[in-house]
């Protein structure tokens, strides 16, 4: 099962644990990084540059607006970001569309600006073979979200489906596998895309797992 929260919309889970905080059930999600190995070799080249330029000149030359080496990396840089940053989700629709749909609609800030908006998502896994342990297998966190795509399809007697696409600033996971009735040690990780660097989300909470 996978269970979403988006900043304090209210949620309709009445899995253990979820019932409160706001979480709803998804069918599936999708988000990743997809940049071209030109795109990347041309952020290389431009940082290299960039790194030489500061030496010899003492100064940051490449931040200068109009340089080649400044706009090959806001190129590179802007479909980096594009790739990186969007995440997908789709789900039945219920009591939590109608606020997706308000959030949807609202002006949402320019992108690479803080917002208040932020989202998770914990993909539920077991423990062992009878499956009467569940626990938390992935746990994907995001902030500075705001919502880019919102939709519902409906046809026939079937019960409509509702897609939506955020985008957001920084993105954190943790993955906690298992052993049977042994849980593995947690792994986590993040990245600050407004600030182009680590970004330890889940450090402290992979100490209590």
């Amino acid at each position: 099962m996978i269970l979403m929260r988006i900043g304090k919309l209210p949620g309709n889970c009445e899995i253990t644990g979820y019932e409160k905080g706001g979480w709803f059930p998804i069918e599936g999600f999708n988000f990743g990084f997809n940049v071209s190995m030109e795109e990347l070799a041309g952020a290389i080249k431009a940082e290299k540059e960039r790194k030489k330029n500061k030496e010899n000149r003492g100064n940051d030359a490449s931040q200068q607006t109009g340089s080649p080496v400044a706009q090959t990396r806001q190129t590179a840089d802007k479909k980096k970001d594009d790739a990186i940053t969007k995440m997908q989700i789709s789900k039945a629709v219920d009591a939590t569309t109608v606020y997706l749909m308000r959030h949807a609609m609202e002006l949402p800030a320019p992108p690479g600006t803080a917002t208040t908006l932020d989202a998770e998502i914990h993909v539920i896994g077991s423990m062992s073979d009878e499956e009467k342990t569940v626990y938390c297998q992935l746990r994907v966190y995001l902030q500075d979200v705001f919502i880019t795509s919102w939709e519902v399809s409906g046809s026939g007697d079937g019960r409509p489906t509702e897609s939506v696409e955020l985008q957001y600033g920084k993105g954190a996971m943790c993955y906690q596998g298992s052993q049977g009735s042994f849980l593995d040690p947690a792994q986590e990780d993040g990245w600050s895309l407004w600030k182009n660097e680590r970004w330890r989300y889940y450090q402290d909470l992979v100490q209590t797992l």
